[in-house]
């Protein structure tokens, strides 16, 4: 029998809060072997029979004026390709991944999103060893609202999978939209792995909405996510209506979130305590819709399906969802929720305060249908073959 092959991982990010990126260990780690480099805690607690050795950096904030001087930097490699190399090697934590990643031996190298590209490349060069990139978003395109995205990010990024993307061995994204628009823009051809949670059997006796509508927010509360829209809607709800919020931040007694909730009536909203991205699914159960109403200001808005969407899928919740082009599309094909047309909290309030206990019932209805097609062995499945196929083939193409 062969030896296990050994993948190097990295991400600057911490593992233990990436639900994408543990899935990708979970299922991958029943087939390979993981060195994985990133922020904070080794996550090996939450991925029960993956070895894994953990190599952690930290994680380099810089101050202001690096951060000016580091995106006026992004520009100059327009001009001349080897100085795009300069914004990452002007970061301490990308300096520190190169310096553990020179002394490894592996197999094949992973890099989730885009700030590992360079990395990916630079060990090509060295180590002349295989790489797989899995971007979460189309990268030239987010943020693009912004004008120091659209004037630095954005080309930068766009310039880097322009010139080493094709370099790949393999890539992937969250949906088939982004994979197409790689293909055509820049040649690569990436699979879509969407973000679905493992599947779960769920306890029947919780799948019925009587009495109060429990609502639930869950994930970031960032402007964008109009988190703030939905707790003002509660005050415009009949007292059926309870929102439930599992925040990743602004649960202090201080925040803004907590200064709405206490305009509400009392125990109209509940801050819940937030879970690992594992047991999210089980902490859902026992509520009735999820809220996905990220505001569509740019082409990766427009695309998104996240990890809450398909977590309140897979907990059997209706799904209300803002009027981006690919939720929509969703919504109305598996008829698992509702379209917001616009999001404000009169729209929100008019929109709940219609629906019936059997309408609510009927989209749960077709989550639990739809989980059952969609879940992450599924989705999954498709990067293991592709690892598969990587280190089962040739060389790769060599780095310019």
């Amino acid at each position: 029998m062969s030896a296990r092959k050994t993948i190097c991982y990295l991400r600057f990010a911490c593992f233990s809060r990436e639900a994408r990126v543990l899935r990708h260990l979970r299922f991958l780690g029943e087939h390979y072997d993981f060195i994985c480099i990133g922020y904070g805690e080794d996550p090996s607690f939450l991925l029960p029979g993956v070895k894994l050795i953990w190599h952690p950096v930290k994680q380099a904030w810089g101050s202001f004026p690096l951060k000016v001087v580091r995106t006026l930097a992004r520009w100059p490699g327009r001009l001349w390709a080897p100085l795009d190399w300069v914004p990452d090697k002007m970061m301490a934590d990308w300096r520190a991944a190169r310096n553990v990643i020179a002394g490894l031996d592996y197999d094949l190298f992973m890099g989730s999103e885009m700030s590992p590209l360079l990395m990916a490349v630079w060990q090509q060069r060295t180590k002349g060893k295989p790489f797989i990139m899995d971007y979460h978003e189309y990268p030239p395109l987010e943020a693009e609202e912004k004008r120091w995205h659209r004037w630095f990010h954005g080309p930068h990024n766009h310039r880097l999978l322009k010139r080493y993307g094709a370099l790949a061995a393999g890539s992937s994204t969250v949906n088939q939209q982004f994979a197409d628009r790689m293909a055509q823009e820049f040649g690569i051809n990436a699979i879509a792995v969407r973000n679905a949670p493992e599947l779960m059997e769920l306890p029947p006796q919780q799948r019925r909405c009587e009495g109060r509508v429990h609502l639930v927010f869950h994930g970031h509360p960032g402007g964008d996510r109009n988190l703030d829209a939905l707790m003002k809607a509660m005050a415009l709800l009949d007292d059926r209506f309870v929102l439930h919020l599992m925040l990743m931040s602004g649960i202090e007694p201080d925040s803004p979130w907590r200064k709405l909730a206490a305009e509400v009536p009392p125990g109209r909203i509940i801050f819940e305590e937030t879970v690992s991205p594992r047991q999210t699914v089980s902490r859902l159960l026992s509520w009735d819709i999820g809220f996905n109403i990220l505001e569509p200001l740019n082409y990766n808005h427009r695309h998104a399906l996240p990890n809450k969407f398909f977590d309140y899928i897979h907990a059997g919740l209706a799904t209300v969802c803002s009027n981006t082009v690919t939720a929509t599309e969703f919504v109305d094909a598996h008829n698992i929720g509702w379209v917001l047309p616009k999001i404000t909290p009169q729209s929100l309030a008019a929109l709940l305060n219609s629906l019936t206990v059997g309408q609510i019932n009927e989209r749960k209805a077709g989550a639990l249908r739809l989980r059952e097609q969609i879940h992450a062995r599924s989705e999954e499945s498709r990067l293991v073959e592709m690892v598969e196929r990587v280190l089962a083939g040739g060389m790769p193409r060599s780095a310019p």
